[in-house]
């Protein structure tokens, strides 16, 4: 996968190796269960991801129960919808003012989860193309030291909504995506995956992080 307007190699020096097409009429996705349960309060998630069809769609969650999950994925008005549902409330939502509708262009979406930080604000932080997002419509917070279902012995989807302990799956998502990290323990920013050349957000390799 490449930007198809990025042909200099001093400007493109890195290549995206991993991707995938999905189509939500085939119902496709990608899922996995971790060995046991990771750092519920620090993680960072990454992706490359080109929208295909404007829809209702997920890009990664991951359920531990009946109606008690989290997800990260674009609404019907085209937001970016990061939320976690425990079964009867919401232990945080945050839905973006801007909308992200753009067919013809790559997305490179981070977002950190890290409980403990003192900063309500700081404890989910969104980065789309290496800029933060700081406007919500919908901002509520997790509360200090909140576990996230994420990084949990449960099996966690790429492409979908999960719902039920993964057994209901649904919203599927129809565009690519490309490079998508989720790594335990760690929290990292927009620049530890990408950076800007010529004014360009551009993708960089990230196997030397730390797993």
């Amino acid at each position: 996968v490449r930007h198809n307007y990025l042909t200099a190699s001093s400007l493109y020096d890195y290549r995206l190796n991993q991707s995938m097409r999905f189509e939500d009429g085939d119902s496709s996705y990608l899922h996995f269960t971790p060995s046991s349960d990771g750092d519920k309060d620090n993680w960072t998630f990454s992706c490359w991801t080109k929208r295909a069809n404007l829809v209702n769609s997920y890009l990664f969650g991951v359920s531990i129960g009946t109606s008690q999950w989290f997800h990260i994925g674009f609404s019907g008005n085209h937001q970016i919808d990061i939320r976690q549902f425990n079964g009867s409330s919401y232990d945080f939502r945050k839905i973006t003012t801007p909308v992200y509708r753009d067919v013809s262009s790559w997305y490179h979406i981070v977002m950190s989860y890290e409980s403990g930080n003192s900063t309500a604000e700081d404890r989910i932080k969104l980065y789309v193309n290496g800029e933060r997002v700081t406007d919500f419509g919908t901002n509520t917070n997790p509360s200090s030291g909140l576990d996230c279902y994420v990084t949990q012995n449960h099996k966690h989807v790429i492409g979908a909504f999960s719902n039920n302990n993964g057994s209901s799956i649904s919203y599927h998502y129809d565009g690519y995506m490309a490079d998508v990290y989720l790594i335990d323990g760690t929290v990292y920013d927009a620049d530890d995956f990408g950076e800007t050349k010529n004014g360009i957000w551009v993708p960089k390799d990230a196997t030397g992080l730390t797993f």
